[in-house]
């Protein structure tokens, strides 16, 4: 009896130890049809190659889902610090009346007069209505890949080029309309007031404008009339390009800006030669909580930018109270710079950064003493002719060719400028790391 119970004992423990390695291998096969099956990436290469493979390959997800772990962590965290960027605006409280930015449109203003140089060719003085035509021709042989085809008698194309290469030139001899020049009669708050309430702005765009900054600025009275009442006088002869005369409006632009801050005459309006205009003054502050996850700051660090090169020992500089406008010049200006070796000379002019970096539109000031015309070749070709030093006419190819090594260098940065340029234009910059005022005040 006893030795039958012993072997019915044993034969359920087989049986027991039988049921249970079916058991684990059906659980090993469920596990394996899973990660054969499931979506979840990696599963499926715990199933296959050897030992090796499949504990690397283990180590791998196990480090997948740690760092998801933290990351899911980091997100919780964050929402649970309820990171809400709240702003609000009040709208005409506390009225102050802004500092008003007015600029010709018409750029430069006198084209005649002839510009002194220690390059000028006796018994050949030049000036600007010449140099603005001539200019745009040697950006546009430059930029082609061909020179030998026929050459525009205008080049509108760089005529773009031909101005900012200019500007120094014309700030050197101050070729623009002065306040004297521009304001004829002069109101505000009932007194009267002239172009000595004025202070020059060399903007870097549209060059010499002028700003009234009223000692006193809480208005009286308002309405039409009231306020700055302004009769100007606008010089309109200018040169413009096809494009530019489709939409250009002689007159001037005026913006209004909080005082001390850099203006921007894009967010402006046009005043149109020879119409009487009113403009109601709207004040708008907008407030920002400064919090963890959106901060803010009232204090941002001052801009400095140069407004006049014109004098290589003598730049002018000019300080404004700093805003995130400010940050984004800079670094557009410091993409100009990494990448092109040179600061965009339509953007505004950092002068730490300019301390050790020429402009995009710098030329040898010899050039511009030259004159540059058009002539039709022997092979029935328009090419562009330039005057030596005798003044004798040569072919401009000739004379960038023996001059390579700098003008070869002018037109990859020219190059250069215009890609940049196209890219910040249609792409943008990103502004993450610029700071935020937590106060702004805007007018319209």
């Amino acid at each position: 009896v006893r030795k039958q119970s012993k072997m019915a004992s044993s034969e359920q423990q087989k049986q027991s130890e039988l049921s249970d390695s079916l058991l684990q291998q059906l659980r090993e096969n469920a596990l394996i049809a899973f990660a054969q099956q499931t979506t979840a990436h990696g599963l499926v290469r715990l199933t296959q190659g050897s030992g090796l493979r499949r504990l690397i390959w283990a180590l791998a997800i196990v480090g997948a889902c740690i760092g998801f772990s933290v990351h899911l962590a980091e997100l919780a965290q964050r929402y649970l610090s309820y990171p809400v960027s709240t702003e609000f605006s009040n709208e005409g409280a506390d009225f102050k009346f802004p500092t008003v930015t007015i600029c010709p449109t018409n750029f430069i203003t006198y084209y005649s007069p002839d510009i002194v140089s220690n390059f000028t060719v006796s018994g050949h003085p030049r000036g600007l209505s010449d140099m603005i035509f001539d200019i745009p021709r040697m950006y546009h042989l430059l930029q082609q890949a061909d020179w030998n085809v026929s050459m525009p008698v205008q080049a509108y194309s760089s005529y773009q080029d031909g101005k900012l290469a200019l500007r120094a030139l014309a700030y050197r001899q101050m070729l623009f309309q002065q306040p004297y020049e521009t304001v004829i009669y002069c109101r505000y708050n009932s007194e009267l007031c002239s172009f000595k309430n004025f202070t020059i702005y060399k903007d870097e765009s549209r060059f010499l404008c002028m700003s009234f900054n009223p000692a006193n600025r809480t208005l009286v009275r308002s309405g039409e009339g009231n306020g700055l009442y302004l009769v100007l006088f606008n010089y309109g002869k200018t040169f413009l390009t096809e494009e530019e005369q489709i939409d250009n409006v002689p007159g001037f632009r005026v913006t209004l800006h909080e005082k001390g801050f850099k203006p921007d005459l894009n967010s402006g309006f046009t005043v149109p030669f020879g119409y009487k205009t009113s403009a109601e003054v709207t004040v708008r502050t907008d407030t920002k909580l400064n919090r963890e996850a959106a901060p803010c700051s009232d204090v941002l660090p001052n801009a400095t930018y140069t407004v006049d090169f014109s004098w290589p020992d003598g730049f002018e500089n000019r300080s404004f109270f700093g805003s995130t406008r400010d940050c984004i010049t800079r670094l557009m200006q410091e993409e100009f710079k990494a990448t092109c070796s040179c600061l965009g000379t339509h953007l505004a002019l950092p002068s730490d950064l300019m301390s050790d970096t020429g402009v995009c539109h710098s030329l040898p000031e010899e050039l511009f003493f030259f004159d540059i015309f058009y002539k039709t070749n022997e092979y029935k070709l328009r090419e562009y002719k330039i005057t030596n030093s005798t003044w004798d006419w040569i072919s401009l190819a000739s004379y960038l060719l023996s001059n390579w090594q700098v003008y070869n260098a002018t037109a990859n940065m020219i190059a250069c400028y215009r890609r940049v340029r196209y890219r910040q234009e249609t792409q943008g910059v990103a502004t993450t790391r610029c700071p935020v005022r937590c106060s702004n005040t805007r007018y319209g």
